[in-house]
C-alpha cells in the first residue's frame, strides 16, 4: 500500500538532530545494533527471536550472486497494529514506563522491561540507512492480527523540514495475520563489518544474561545449510578456589544496602578478546556497564598477578528501577559512577578485586609452575639425563620453585626456559644433597660437631653446584666456538658438510633447545619407528609408500612437546640450493604429507604435521618451477629458510649470559697482575 493509500500515513516524531546523536553516534557495531533489537524483542513478550546476518562480513559488499546484504530481527512477540506502531514506537524519547499503555511492565509475561527511553529503534542507523518494520499486533479480531508496514529511510527523515517525518508505508500494511510478531530488517550499510562468527555470538551473548522464557537463534547467511543455531551462553574459564560469590554481600549505601548476585573471579587465562575484559555489570537481565578493576588504584597485593584476569558479573536491579532517577547512561553502555549509588558500587568493587587478587596469588603461582614444567619438559630430559627416579624429583622440585615467580612473557621465552632447564640440570644433584643433609640434621638432634660437619659439606656442594654450572656454560661454549669456526672457514676451504652435521648432532640445541631429535642423518623408516614407540602406538606396516623414499635419509627430524614435528635439511656454508638438492627435499614434503594423512586416519595422533626446515645460505634454483614451488612452501609457513649467519646469532642471543662470562674471564685473566697477565 503506498502513502497516499494510507489513511493517516505514519510519522515518526523526533528531531533531525537526535536520529543523528542518538542512532549514528551512539551504535556503530553490528553487535550492539542487534542487541538493542533484540532488547526489543523481549520487552514485546516475546519467547523466540531469529537473528539471520552473514558472519565475517562487510556490509557494504554484495553476496555471490551480486545481491546486497540484510540483516534480520525477526519475533513471534505481540507485535503493533498500525495504531499502536504510530502511537507507542515512532513517538522517540518518550519514557515507557511512565506510559499507561505497555508501561514498566510487559503486558503478556509482565517482565520488567528492559526500554526505557525509547532510542534503541534509532540503533540501527549507526550501521544502515534504512529500516523496514513488518508487525502484526493488537487485538486479534477473527483470530487475525492486524499488520503495520513501514519504512525509515535515513536520508527522508534527515531532511530539515519542520514537522514529523512521514514514512513510506509497505506493501503488508493493514492486511492480517494468523500470528503475532514483529520483523525488522536492515539494509543499505555503511562500511560496517560483522566480525567472524565466534567474535559476533560471543559480543551478543554477553549483552544479555539469560532467562528460561527467551530463546536467542541466529543465523549465519554465509553457512545457511545449518539453520538457525542457538546462542551459546557467555562463559569464561575460571579458578574456582578465586571465585567470590555476591548474593548474600549487599553493597553498603549509606544507612541502605543495595542486594546485588554475580560473581567475581580469577580468569584461568590472561583476556584473549575484547568480550572476555573485566567484571559485566547487568540489570533487567541486560548488560549496563563493564569495568576493568573498579577504579581500583595501584599498591594493592597481588595486583600485578589479577591484572588481565579479573572477571566475573554483577546483577544490580536497582541501577534501572522505574521509580527512580535513571542511573544508566544514555547509549546503555556504562552507569552513572558519580551518582551516590555509583559511588558505592564502586567502593563495593575495589575491595572484591583486592579479595580476589590476594586469594589469586597461590593459584597463580601454583598455574605458572605447571606450566613452566609442562613448556620446559624437564621431567623428560632429567630423567634421560640422570636416570635416577631421586634426581628427576630433584629437578623437577626446582622448577616448580622457580617456575612460580615466571611471569606470562618468561613462559613465552624459548631461551629463556632453555636457561632455566640447563641451570636446573646442574643444581638438581646438589639440591638432593642439601635436602639429605637437612634431613641428617634432624637427627643429629643439635650435636655441634655434626652441625659442624655438615657446614662444610653444605661449602663443599656449593663448589661442586658452580662446577657443575661451570661445566655446563664451558659445554655449550665449545659447540659454540666449534660452529663459529666452521662457518668462518675461507671459501676456498669449504667446511665438509659432515662436519657441521657432527656437530648438530652433539650439540642439537643450536637448532632449537625446544626440540627433541628423533632421528639424525638415518632412514626415513629409522624415523618412523622411532616415532612409533615414541607416541606408544604401533606404526602402521601398511603404508603405501615407495621403498626408495623409505632410504632417505633426512639431515634431522625432531619434536615439540605439542607434538609439531621439524624436518631440517643443511648444506654446507656459502653453497647455493640446486636442481638436485630440491628434488630430494621435495620427496620428503610429499613422504611426510603421505605419512601423516595414513597416520591420522588410523591413530589421529599426528594431527600437526611437520614444519620443513632449510639451513643453507643461497637459493640458487635455475627451474622456474621450482623456485615457485619453493616462495608457495615459504609463504604458507610449510618451510622455513635459514642462512647458517642467521642460525648463530640466534643461538648466541640464546647463550649471551655464558658467552658475556667467558669474555669476562678472558679478559680478567690477560689484565696486568694476574696470573696469566703480563705482571705475573
Amino acid at each position: 500500500m503506498s502513502q497516499g493509500e494510507n489513511e493517516a500515513g505514519y510519522r515518526l516524531n523526533v528531531s533531525r538532530l537526535t536520529i543523528d546523536k542518538l542512532g549514528v553516534r551512539l551504535y556503530d557495531r553490528a553487535s550492539a545494533v542487534v542487541a538493542e533489537l533484540i532488547a526489543n524483542s523481549y520487552d514485546a513478550d516475546a519467547t523466540q527471536v531469529t537473528v539471520s546476518l552473514p558472519m565475517g562480513t562487510q556490509l557494504d559488499n554484495a553476496d555471490i550472486d551480486g545481491q546486497p546484504w540484510d540483516i534480520v530481527v525477526e519475533d513471534d512477540g505481540h507485535g503493533m497494529s498500525p495504531g499502536e506502531a504510530q502511537l507507542l514506537f515512532l513517538d522517540v524519547g518518550s519514557d515507557r514506563r511512565t506510559r499507561s499503555v505497555n508501561g514498566p511492565r510487559s503486558p503478556r509475561f509482565d517482565r520488567p522491561v528492559m526500554g526505557r527511553k525509547g532510542i534503541g529503534k534509532l540503533a540501527p542507523f549507526g550501521i544502515c540507512r534504512q529500516i523496514e518494520i513488518l508487525s502484526a499486533g493488537g487485538e486479534r479480531i477473527d483470530g487475525k492480527y492486524q499488520v503495520s508496514h513501514f519504512v525509515m529511510d535515513y536520508d527522508e527523515i534527515i531532511k530539515d523540514e519542520p514537522g514529523a517525518a512521514p514514512l513510506t508505508s509497505g506493501e503488508f500494511d493493514r492486511t492480517w495475520r494468523e500470528t503475532s510478531g514483529t520483523k525488522v530488517t536492515l539494509r543499505q550499510f555503511l562500511p560496517k563489518r560483522v566480525p567472524p562468527a565466534e567474535v559476533f555470538l560471543r559480543q551478543l551473548a554477553r549483552v544479555f544474561r539469560g532467562t528460561t522464557d527467551f530463546e536467542i537463534a541466529v543465523l549465519n547467511l554465509r553457512e545457511r545449510l545449518f539453520g538457525a543455531q542457538p546462542l551459546p551462553p557467555f562463559e569464561i574459564e575460571v579458578d574456582e578456589q578465586t571465585r567470590i560469590r555476591l548474593d548474600d554481600r549487599p553493597v553498603p549505601c549509606g544507612d541502605r544496602e543495595l542486594a546485588v548476585s554475580g560473581w567475581v573471579a580469577k580468569a584461568k587465562s590472561a583476556y584473549k578478546n575484547d568480550e572476555d575484559v573485566g567484571v559485566r555489570i547487568y540489570a533487567r537481565n541486560k548488560i549496563v556497564a563493564t569495568t576493568r578493576d573498579f577504579e581500583q588504584s595501584s599498591g594493592y597485593s597481588g595486583e600485578f598477578v589479577i591484572r588481565s584476569y579479573l572477571v566475573g558479573e554483577v546483577v544490580a536491579d536497582w541501577l534501572d528501577v522505574d521509580d527512580h532517577d535513571d542511573l544508566i547512561r544514555t547509549d546503555r553502555q556504562d552507569i552513572l559512577w558519580n551518582s551516590e549509588e555509583g559511588e558505592a558500587l564502586k567502593l563495593y568493587g575495589q575491595q572484591l578485586v583486592k579479595e580476589v587478587a590476594r586469594s589469586a596469588i597461590p593459584v597463580h603461582e601454583q598455574s605458572m609452575a605447571t606450566r613452566v614444567l609442562e613448556r620446559s619438559r624437564v621431567e623428560s630430559r632429567a630423567r634421560s639425563t640422570f636416570n635416577d627416579d631421586e634426581l628427576v624429583d630433584s629437578a623437577v622440585e626446582l622448577t616448580t620453585m622457580l617456575g612460580r615467580s615466571v611471569s606470562e612473557e618468561k613462559l613465552n621465552d624459548s631461551e629463556y626456559l632453555e636457561r632455566l632447564v640447563q641451570f636446573v640440570l646442574s643444581v638438581a644433584p646438589h639440591h638432593l644433597l642439601v635436602e639429605s643433609f637437612a634431613d641428617l640434621a634432624q637427627l643429629t638432634g643439635g650435636n655441634s660437631d655434626a652441625l659442624d660437619r655438615l657446614v662444610e659439606l653444605f661449602r663443599r656442594t656449593e663448589v661442586a653446584a658452580l662446577a657443575s654450572y661451570a661445566q655446563v656454560a664451558r659445554g655449550r661454549i665449545e659447540a659454540i666456538s666449534s660452529l663459529t669456526a666452521a662457518l668462518e672457514r675461507n671459501r676456498s676451504e669449504p667446511v665438509d658438510e659432515s662436519r657441521l652435521q657432527e656437530i648438530l648432532r652433539s650439540a642439537p640445541w643450536l637448532i632449537n633447545p625446544e626440540w627433541e631429535v628423533i632421528s639424525d642423518n638415518q632412514t626415513l623408516r629409522t624415523f618412523a619407528d622411532r616415532y612409533a614407540t615414541l607416541i606408544q602406538e604401533r606404526w602402521p606396516s601398511d603404508l603405501e609408500l615407495p621403498a626408495e623414499d623409505f632410504r632417505r635419509r633426512p639431515d634431522f627430524v625432531m619434536m615439540e612437546t605439542s607434538g609439531q614435528l621439524h624436518c631440517i635439511e643443511i648444506k654446507r656454508p656459502h653453497a647455493g640450493l640446486k636442481r638436485e638438492d630440491f628434488t630430494r627435499f621435495y620427496h620428503y614434503v610429499t613422504v611426510f604429507a603421505s605419512m601423516r594423512e595414513q597416520e591420522q586416519a588410523l591413530t589421529d595422533h599426528w594431527a600437526r604435521g611437520c614444519i620443513f626446515h632449510l639451513i643453507v645460505d643461497q637459493i640458487d634454483l635455475a627451474d622456474n618451477m621450482q623456485a615457485d614451488l619453493l616462495r608457495r612452501y615459504i609463504d604458507e609457513g610449510t618451510v622455513v629458510h635459514s642462512t647458517w649467519f642467521n642460525l648463530l646469532a640466534k643461538t648466541r642471543r640464546s647463550n649471551a649470559d655464558f658467552l658475556e662470562a667467558r669474555e669476562a674471564s678472558l679478559h680478567s685473566a690477560s689484565e696486568p697482575g694476574s696470573p696469566n697477565g703480563e705482571g705475573a
